[in-house]
């Protein structure tokens, strides 16, 4: 054995006896040997608080990011060490006379010497007696700890209470008063141990007066006994046991007489060993000072499964590992902690991450080395989400065959506690002990370690009658599918962090050349985000396992300079236009009652030092660059309005911004700051009062002069405002031009031959619903008015759909209901749909020649035809994407995968960017990652005039995100790029984006014919396709032949035809569909098959 050597020699491979136990001649005493044990099973009784006191002095741009500086100073430079003082208090209870066998021992701290507890336990791990000397000890060890792994920034100093040797704080009541004998048994046990830590606090401060609370930053309490995490229930329940852990209490507890006050504190045994297991206080006191410093549970804390295992100090901590050191009792656990994972030592400040988008050869340092700068490289995936890549070494000095002892426990010769790892050399006669920073000595392998953060997961809450969120309430790894923080487990096996685990990770999950050298969205494991979207980053060309590994980092579609921020919640739809005449595109956004305005870049367009400060969840606030153009009265309705008016703006040429307000006003911008004070000046005599409604903003159409727009704009008694600036004059010329006597939508503005026209939907209550137009001719606007069958609407677009020389058509959508009217007023189809949202979108997206309808509704997009019938392989049923619930951000629509087609792309409330062709497929590439819901249009050009299609999204809480796709951008093929069609907010599909007509010799091709859903259940719906007008029979017949249902109908010419079947009366069974069309050429029959089950 042993004995009380301080010097204690453990294996640090995977070999179970490697190292043995040599003496100073050089002779093997015993070897030495290490063997995975399982943690005792554990019930989420109780989770641990996380202190939000910020001891170290941290900023972060969120309560739960990393942090970018230290009491005002970037972490680069904040190079001065933080001590912090700890006050530990030795706590024990009335003497259990007799032995009460609801706890473990006497409620006395145990003061039997060294050589009792040897010969009556058989081992010398964390033996009697546990007085100051060894409280002492283990305190040494945490200081230790604490100091390597922080890389020399933090330090620990304590005092430990009674100072008096063998004396402890003895509380006149039972150790099982705070459990089951107590006035709070049926309390939770978080309550039970408050009110043993507010009773030892209290204790205390009457008991030695002499102790000064506000010297101290934290506070270890010490009490008698074991813990209930090492209670294993069928050997020997002991379920008054305390848990161990850190407690944060509701209201300060005053103290020294009401000059200082506590909050928080640590709850630790004077032993863990219990029930012939042996375990070392040393792994479980690094653990719960790291809540002391900020730091939550990576472990599942609702039922202590591992999601990391022993790769983090904050989940299973090397616990899993038993080290072997004696033949007569079992391996021990505990013995020493494990590194803090790169996310714990960044948001510590210990190390600071290098973030890297583009690079080779990129270097990352084991995390023992004390290379600050090079340990943890951050790949952003969004501004709330990133992988997070470290080196991690179980032996990362390598002073072997220097030292051949590189692999030992340095134990206290006084205590016998173990101080925590280090090497041994011989000088002679004397052995030489010498600590280090090996604190993964109990990894299970070498290589590179890949972290997925989701900082959004703290924002939720899962259990929000404890607390404000799952930061706080120390809750975040409870979902499966999306967690705080997850390990990238190299093999593509989940071992652990789900709901079940399969041990605490091996050296297949660690990444390695020849084994696993790349990480990319295409390998398993693959880089997806937590949302499933594709991030576009690669990790490859990953090094062999050593003490400094390199990999190359990409990260395709990356825009430089995005995201950027605007107010949460409050952000219209954004719109792109070349404001400064540089071919590339600005960004233009209303953001409550202010216009913010971006380069291409993500620089602000106008320079100046505005910000905006976000409430964090612990009251403070985060600060980031906003770019303010403009400020209006009052909040912004709509989007901005992109137009040419012929002002006296100094750069004649440039375009003008409108925007309305909810106060009536039109407030109208041109593009320079000429006065310097940091905001785009408006035009003279602007704004312009009482000429909008609160219910949409302006567009701008052009009536008079091909050089020149106008405004339109409708107020809120149903008055039509023209506002004009004519020929170079300087004052707004406003017109009121109709008047509706009531409320109305604005709907689109459209150009036929050299006239514009506006059409708006009426929508007085009681009232017929009629379509106004307003033509331009000989110098004056003429209306004409067409009343509307039952038509309600609360979006309406035009185009030119039909393609047959008639005019253009309006499409009318409303909650539940989508209609096509024609020039006449005529209802041409109409449509009845389930929850639609936002604006439809027009576009050619299959390029046949004829535009189609592109709208969204409740999980699902649709794209209708002319004639009304849904495209092939629509709706697109969004439940496949995990989304449940109401599309709020209206579609757009350009060709992102450059294949000649506009592709349909939307921002869905869960979060992500989807794009979609015609066929209903998604895109590769897609989607595109955010952290928040999107519920806001997206925005497609080419922002910075490299040729390439650029993206644009808004998330609900502000950030506005931007991705360069690598695809050439072709403006002939994006028909709605964005909200309202253009910047102009026509809601119009202009003639540029008429493609040919696409015709087929074939009439009814056998590919066009088939019905859906088949088999059917109640209806069907029968399609085909026509090459001309035809005239159209369907039967339909049973098994045996006899005729059970006829329709003559008038089909339509290039188009899919569509015929619903009420088959409710059906009996279930295979029929026979006979299609028949006869046009004056020829007559052409096919046959199909429909199962009805009923």
């Amino acid at each position: 054995m042993l004995g009380r050597s301080a010097l204690i020699l453990w294996a640090a491979t995977a070999s179970f006896l490697i190292q043995p136990q040599v003496s100073a001649d050089g002779k093997i005493i015993k070897p030495i040997g290490r063997e995975t044990i399982e943690p005792p099973a554990q019930i989420g009784e109780f989770v641990s608080d996380v202190s939000r006191r910020n001891l170290l002095g941290l900023e972060r741009p969120t309560p739960f990011s990393l942090p970018t500086s230290k009491r005002g100073v970037s972490l680069a430079e904040a190079v001065q060490e933080d001590t912090i003082r700890v006050l530990a208090l030795k706590v024990e209870f009335l003497t259990e006379t007799p032995d009460n066998g609801k706890t473990t021992g006497n409620g006395n701290f145990d003061l039997r010497t060294y050589e009792e507890f040897q010969a009556q336990e058989g081992h010398y791990i964390d033996p009697a007696p546990h007085n100051s000397a060894y409280f002492n000890s283990h305190l040494d060890a945490l200081n230790r700890y604490w100091q390597s792994v922080s890389d020399g920034k933090l330090s620990l100093n304590w005092d430990i209470y009674p100072q008096i040797e063998d004396e402890a704080f003895r509380l006149p009541v039972s150790m099982s008063y705070y459990g089951s004998e107590g006035p709070w048994a049926d309390s939770s046990v978080g309550d039970k141990l408050g009110h043993f830590f507010i009773d030892a606090i209290h204790f205390a401060d009457s008991a030695a007066p002499e102790i000064n609370f506000a010297d101290f930053q934290a506070i270890i309490v010490f009490h008698a006994g074991s813990d209930q995490q090492n209670n294993i229930a069928f050997i020997d329940d002991t379920p008054d046991d305390f848990w161990t852990g850190f407690l944060r209490l509701a209201e300060p507890l005053e103290v020294d007489g009401g000059s200082a006050s506590v909050i928080d504190g640590t709850i630790m045994p004077e032993t863990v060993n219990q029930d012939n297991r042996l375990n070392a206080l040393n792994a479980v006191m690094a653990h719960e000072f790291g809540h002391q410093l900020g730091l939550v549970d990576l472990y599942q804390t609702r039922n202590f499964l591992t999601q990391i295992g022993d790769f983090s100090l904050m989940d299973n901590n090397g616990m899993s590992v038993g080290v072997i050191i004696d033949d007569n009792f079992p391996s021990v656990g505990g013995t020493i902690p494990v590194y803090p994972d790169a996310w714990s030592r960044a948001y510590l400040g210990f190390d600071i991450p290098r973030e890297v988008t583009l690079g080779d050869n990129e270097p990352v340092f084991a995390a023992a080395l004390q290379h600050s700068d090079n340990e943890i490289i951050k790949v952003p995936i969004t501004e709330f989400e990133y992988f997070l890549v470290e080196n991690r070494q179980i032996d990362a000095d390598t002073l072997e065959p220097g030292f051949p002892f590189d692999n030992v426990l340095i134990g206290d010769p006084q205590t016998t506690v173990i101080l925590g790892p280090g090497y041994a050399y011989f000088q002679g006669n004397d052995t030489i002990l010498v600590t280090d920073a090996e604190y993964d000595r109990l990894l299970p392998g070498n290589g590179m370690l890949i972290f997925h953060v989701d900082e959004s997961v703290a924002y939720m809450n899962e259990m929000p009658e404890y607390g404000p969120n799952n930061f706080w309430n120390n809750t975040l790894q409870w979902q499966p599918s999306r967690r705080f923080v997850s390990l990238v487990e190299a093999d593509g096996i989940i071992d652990f962090g789900g709901n079940y685990y399969t041990g605490f990770g091996s050296q297949a999950d660690m990444f390695r050349r020849f084994y696993n050298s790349q990480f990319t969205p295409f390998t398993s494991p693959s880089s997806h985000s937590n949302l499933g979207a594709d991030t576009h980053i690669s990790i490859t060309d990953i090094s062999s396992s050593d003490t400094m590994m390199t990999s190359d980092i990409r990260i395709d579609w990356f825009m430089p300079g995005w995201p950027q921020m605007s107010i949460p919640g409050s952000a219209s739809d954004p719109v792109v236009a070349d404001l400064d005449g540089d071919d590339s595109l600005e960004v233009i956004m209303a953001s409550g009652n202010q216009l913010l305005i971006w380069r291409h870049d993500g620089s602000k367009f106008i320079p100046n030092s505005d910000s905006i400060g976000i409430l964090r969840f612990d009251s403070s606030i985060a600060i980031y660059p906003l770019a303010v153009a403009a400020e209006c009265d009052t909040d912004i309705v709509g989007r901005p309005v992109i137009f040419q008016a012929d002002s006296p703006a100094p750069d004649v040429d440039a375009p003008e911004i409108a925007v309305s307000t909810i106060s009536g006003r039109l407030y109208v911008f041109g593009i320079n700051d000429g006065n310097g004070d940091g905001r785009i000046d408006p035009l003279p005599l602007t704004p312009i009062e009482n000429v909008t409604t609160s219910m949409a903003g302006p567009i701008a159409a052009n009536f008079w002069s091909p050089l020149a727009d106008q405004l339109i704009t409708i107020d809120n008694e149903g008055r039509v405002h023209q506002i004009s600036w004519g020929y170079s004059l300087a004052i707004p010329i406003d017109s009121v031009v109709y008047s509706f006597g009531g409320p109305a939508v604005p709907a689109c503005a459209y150009t036929t031959g050299e006239m514009d026209h506006l059409q708006v939907l009426r929508l007085m209550l009681g009232g017929p619903p009629r379509l106004v137009t307003l033509e331009a001719a000989s110098g004056s606007l003429e209306f004409s008015e067409t009343s509307v069958q039952a038509v309600h609407a609360t979006a309406l677009v035009a185009g030119d759909l039909l393609r047959a020389g008639s005019g253009e058509q309006v499409v009318a959508t409303d909650i539940d209901e989508i209609t096509l009217v024609g020039e006449d007023g005529l209802v041409i189809w109409r449509r009845q749909i389930d929850s639609l949202s936002g604006h439809p979108a027009l576009g050619d997206i299959n390029s046949d020649g004829y535009p189609e309808i592109v709208v969204v509704g409740d999980s699902k997009i649709l794209a209708f035809n002319r004639e009304g019938a849904l495209l092939s392989d629509f709706p697109i049923n969004l439940h496949l994407y995990d989304l449940n619930g109401l599309i709020e951000a209206s579609p757009v629509l350009a060709d992102v995968d450059s294949d000649g087609n506009p592709d349909i792309i939307v921002g869905l409330p869960g979060g992500a960017v989807y794009a979609f062709n015609y066929r209903g497929d998604r895109l590769a590439g897609f989607p595109l990652p955010t952290s928040f819901g999107i519920t806001r249009a997206a925005a497609v050009g080419d922002l910075n005039n490299d040729g390439q299609t650029d993206l644009l999204a808004v998330e609900s809480v502000g950030f506005v995100k931007a991705w360069d796709i690598g695809t050439a951008f072709n403006s002939q093929n994006a028909p709605w790029p964005m909200a309202g069609g253009d910047a102009k907010n026509s809601g119009y599909l202009a003639a540029q984006f008429q493609k040919p007509v696409m015709t087929t010799d074939e009439q009814l091709p056998e590919n066009s014919v088939f019905c859906y859903p088949n088999p059917a259940k109640n209806s069907t719906t029968i399609r085909y396709y026509l090459n001309s007008d035809s005239q159209v029979s369907i039967d339909i017949y049973d098994y045996l032949g006899e005729r059970i249902h006829k329709a003559n109908l008038v089909g339509q010419a290039h188009a899919d035809n569509e015929y619903v079947w009420n088959c409710s009366d059906a009996a279930s069974g295979v029929y026979y569909c006979h299609i028949q069309a006869t046009n004056a050429a020829r007559e052409v029959w096919r046959m199909i098959k429909i199962a009805v089950v009923n």
